[in-house]
């Protein structure tokens, strides 16, 4: 089956699925398969080391699909190479940009001025509505129960509030990792959902295997909330790994988190250093592995494609039993 929402057309996607922008998991091969599976995926730039290698991922994307693809970028100060960033998807005349932590308003102007659409994070109405202003074309609602950087509001008050107060598609990140999950953020108003821990969980992903058998296994129970990573508050598995590391930031770091000329410069040093530790994990030298709570729903590691239509053909019977289809979708067919 096909359903088709407003992010069908927004995006040029054939189901309203975005596999998420994971840290140290979305590479060129998943993107590919995404697009391939109509559905699409975010590729992060900080996951490649230098920006040739991640101008390198954009040409084999490119030379990999016809089909669309999205470059998430981190705009907030921390991220100083983020000029360089937005250049090089500008001249692979990427489609698809997604916003997270920080002001969109460059990446808008200039992906706009490229023909280009932008999705923005936002877990609050508030930043909704400022990203609206800004010309954002849709929304990125993270909600609490998300994979990485989570966050804090329940999707049940944090989608419908976007889509009354806010005005622009909203899409479900968080919590999503089947049919059901998207039946019920249809229903809420949502044009689609963003799933990021049913792909790590794929065959076309990179992440080492015991990541994948992690996923698989975990529970709710098994995840963990900290900012001890990157400064951000972010949903992690428990693993040998980050209990040695640790889950509280140490004081001094805190106390200059807390200072208003302070933060940004420590911020910055937080962001290069998860970085290297998530680099790390590629190289299977380091279990710093993060899953939202929809881990708790994957029971087996699939291909991009098997888990699309897997999805879809849970949605029907979602909708079939009386989910309901709600002011998100125009047509299941």
């Amino acid at each position: 089956m096909s359903l088709v929402t407003s992010l069908n057309a927004l995006l040029g996607i054939r189901a309203p699925i975005v596999v998420g922008p994971m840290t140290a998991v979305t590479d060129a091969k998943l993107v590919i398969a995404a697009a391939e599976a109509g559905i699409v995926a975010g590729i992060p730039p900080h996951n490649y080391r230098t920006l040739d290698g991640f101008k390198g991922a954009l040409r084999d994307i490119r030379q990999g699909t016809r089909g669309p693809f999205a470059v998430n970028l981190i705009v907030n100060k921390a991220n100083v190479l983020l000029r360089g960033q937005l250049d090089a998807a500008l001249e692979a005349e990427t489609p698809i940009y997604i916003t997270s932590l920080g002001d969109p308003r460059e990446v808008i102007r200039r992906a706009h001025d490229a023909g280009a659409k932008v999705v923005c994070d936002v877990s609050t109405v508030a930043h909704g509505l400022k990203v609206r202003d800004a010309g954002a074309d849709a929304l990125n609602a993270v909600v609490a129960g998300a994979g990485g950087h989570a966050g804090h509001i329940s999707p049940f008050a944090l989608v419908p509030a976007l889509v009354d107060r806010v005005g622009l598609p909203v899409i479900c990140a968080g919590g999503v990792a089947d049919g059901r999950g998207l039946a019920a953020a249809i229903a809420l108003g949502a044009c689609g959902v963003q799933m990021g821990t049913r792909f790590i969980a794929s065959r076309e992903c990179s992440v080492p295997d015991g990541y994948k058998r992690a996923i698989v296994d975990a529970t709710a129970d098994d995840l963990v909330l900290t900012e001890r990573l990157s400064g951000v508050m972010g949903s992690y598995l428990r693993t040998p790994d980050l209990d040695r590391l640790g889950t509280a930031l140490p004081l001094p770091i805190q106390l200059l988190m807390r200072g208003k000329r302070t933060r940004g410069p420590t911020q910055k040093v937080m962001m290069v250093l998860a970085s290297r530790r998530m680099s790390a994990v590629r190289r299977e030298e380091r279990a710093l592995w993060s899953a939202g709570q929809s881990a708790d729903l994957v029971h087996e590691i699939a291909t991009v494609r098997e888990i699309v239509e897997h999805t879809l053909a849970e949605y029907e019977r979602a909708c079939a039993a009386g989910a309901g289809v709600g002011r998100g979708a125009t047509s299941p067919a």
